[in-house]
């Protein structure tokens, strides 16, 4: 099975990138590839399950959270610039009894990015 790697370092909140990725993902899943997608900078705001939109917009998270159960798609997010935008993971919330990365995102790092974009024979950043 062919694999699209999609890194995503736009913010859900600054332009249409991360609907674009959405749908892109959405697609490429729906033709039986295999999408994996890489949250990185900006991009990690996507995965902050503390980020409630109003009610007459689109919410990007319970967004690319229903593409993952759908679709069998992965949401990899940086862990080291999730903690630096305060996008932490249960195990990371030692301190402060809070977090805000949930499944299916899961915290992953640039040694795991630089592996997938060896192996995968599609990529896409948005």
């Amino acid at each position: 099975m062919k694999t699209f790697l999609i890194l995503v370092t736009s913010s859900p909140t600054a332009s249409a990138n991360c609907y674009s990725a959405l749908q892109f993902a959405k697609a490429a899943a729906e033709q039986s590839y295999k999408v994996v997608l890489f949250f990185y900078g900006e991009g990690i705001h996507n995965a902050n399950a503390f980020m409630q939109p109003p009610g007459d917009e689109l919410n990007l998270h319970k967004q690319w959270a229903e593409l993952a159960q759908d679709s069998n798609v992965e949401l990899i997010v940086c862990a080291s610039a999730a903690i630096k935008r305060g996008v932490i993971t249960e195990e990371d919330a030692q301190q402060t009894n809070a977090f805000n990365l949930s499944a299916p995102f899961h915290a992953g790092g640039l040694a795991e990015f630089s592996q997938l974009s060896q192996t995968a024979e599609h990529f896409i950043q948005f």
